[in-house]
């Protein structure tokens, strides 16, 4: 796989669903509400901030391909595993259509963006694709203490790293009938998050390029940024917020680290 497609009319096209002749997308946003949580981390504002123009480059890139555009999704981290656990037998699972509303998820290209405690849906994600043990790089496990490894083994840690992101490709590991994708863009903070996302807004647009640079094999790039400066308005100091996450936007130029 290579993040180079996702810029690719093709790509979408060869990910979309043949019945409806549209590109499904489900937006899975953070809650934080799950017990599982290692954090009381709730969904911010700027978790998904960049998701309107993603889901907006997708249809673009859909419309190119010829299709209808994007059949998209927006549900919570806790729906999606309601949804994924509603029944434990996978084959019953399978013979449900994929257009009901309650499983429709299930069939879907996924954006799954965690931020900060790496909600239920992204810890299931990675637990199934075998992040750590495949890929090498991105999140390591246990992935509910979020840290982040390079290819050259570097860590990313919340207290030296905090406005580090990572944005990884990975098969629909729920979707065995049909060739699904899933997108993780995931933060140690809030900033973070938003650097992964504006990330994937650029490969979209084609103007970023490339996998990892010290492993060119494995699609997950780690991404860093500079947040905003206000001068205009006060903020809150960081401590002052509930939860305690810095909700300023980033800066417009990335620092792509690997």
């Amino acid at each position: 796989m290579n993040l180079d497609d996702l810029g690719s009319p093709a790509f979408w096209r060869d990910h979309s669903d043949n019945e409806s002749c549209s590109t499904p997308l489900a937006v899975v946003l953070p809650s934080g509400r799950a017990a599982i949580n290692t954090s009381g981390h709730l969904a911010l504002a700027s978790d998904a901030i960049y998701t309107h123009e993603v889901v907006l480059e997708i249809d673009r890139l859909s419309r190119e391909a010829h299709l209808t555009g994007v059949a998209v999704q927006s549900l919570l981290d806790i729906d999606f595993y309601e949804y994924l656990h509603a029944t434990k037998d996978a084959l019953q699972r399978r013979r449900s259509s994929p257009h009901a509303n309650a499983d429709r998820c299930l069939y879907s290209n996924l954006l799954v963006i965690a931020t900060a405690d790496i909600n239920t849906i992204a810890l299931e994600l990675l637990t199934a694709v075998r992040s750590t043990q495949d890929y090498h790089i991105g999140c390591t496990s246990p992935y509910e203490n979020p840290v982040f490894k390079g290819g050259r083994g570097h860590l990313y840690t919340y207290t030296g790293d905090p406005n580090t992101g990572v944005l990884a490709l990975y098969p629909n590991p729920w979707c065995s009938d049909s060739d699904r994708i899933a997108l993780l863009c995931g933060g140690l903070k809030a900033s973070g998050t938003m650097a992964a996302t504006s990330l994937l807004l650029n490969y979209l647009r084609g103007i970023c390029h490339g996998n990892n640079a010290h492993k060119p094999a494995i699609p997950v790039r780690i991404v860093d940024c500079r947040k905003r400066t206000y001068s205009h308005i006060k903020l809150l100091a960081e401590d002052q917020c509930v939860p305690q996450h810095d909700v300023r936007g980033i800066e417009e130029e990335l620092h792509i680290c690997e």
